[in-house]
């Protein structure tokens, strides 16, 4: 399902949030960079209280080849996953996660 939102401006932080409770997300047509929203029937959610590292990646983790990071560079991450010829992350869609974001950091 989708509704569209618009082009040019970003999403509120805390619509952004309300519809993400209600099972929306928010997605940017690649040649026009309207946004709609969208839902997915069904959801998929992490429960990560009940979520497990298997042995196998938590010992590839603890050998050290790989280096875990968190919130070390969120724009350039969003950035590097929209920086694509075809993608759903419009320039209003990044600043709408940015937005977002800040009120967590």
């Amino acid at each position: 399902m989708s509704r569209a939102l618009g082009k040019g401006k970003p999403i509120d932080p805390l619509t952004l949030l309300e519809a993400y409770a209600q099972g929306y997300f928010p997605m940017a047509d690649s040649r026009t960079g309207r946004m709609s929203w969208y839902t997915a029937d069904p959801r998929g959610v992490l429960d990560l209280e009940a979520f497990h590292v298997p042995r196998r990646l938590a010992r590839t983790v603890r050998q050290g080849k790989y280096e875990l990071r968190l919130d070390t560079d969120f724009e350039g991450v969003v950035r590097g996953c929209a920086g694509r010829e075809d993608t759903w992350i419009s320039e209003d869609i990044v600043r709408s996660y940015l937005a977002l974001h800040r009120l967590f950091v």
